[in-house]
């Protein structure tokens, strides 16, 4: 059962597209992105869980697109309880959200 603050959370998912991030590569470089779309599901089984499946569009080189699998939990620790946290380790997905999540890519035309 999601508590209220849960539900107050699924209201306000987070939404990346357009955004900027920058990572340094395994040589030290940095690696300029922007996340030029995002499809945002809640995992069936867990309504505290947000799963993301990005497209990456690479600005160190235009013909790099890459796709990225993450997630966001609601939060219970001090300082960000109730609210989206992104995940720091690897999303663990059941078959049947991972099923859905690429339909939709497919329907929205990602090249995958």
């Amino acid at each position: 059962m999601k508590t209220e603050k849960a539900k107050q959370a699924f209201l306000d998912y987070p939404n990346n597209i357009g955004k900027i991030r920058k990572v340094k590569d395994i040589h030290g470089k940095d690696d300029i992105f922007v996340i030029a779309d995002e499809i945002r599901l809640p995992q069936h089984n867990n309504p505290n869980k947000l799963i993301v499946f990005q497209k990456l569009e690479h600005q160190t080189n235009k013909k790099l697109t890459e796709y990225r699998f993450g997630y966001y939990m609601i939060g219970v620790k001090e300082g960000m309880k109730g609210k989206w946290v992104w995940g720091q380790f690897c999303l663990m997905i059941p078959s049947i959200d991972l099923k859905k999540l690429l339909k939709q890519a497919n329907d929205k035309g990602w090249n995958i």
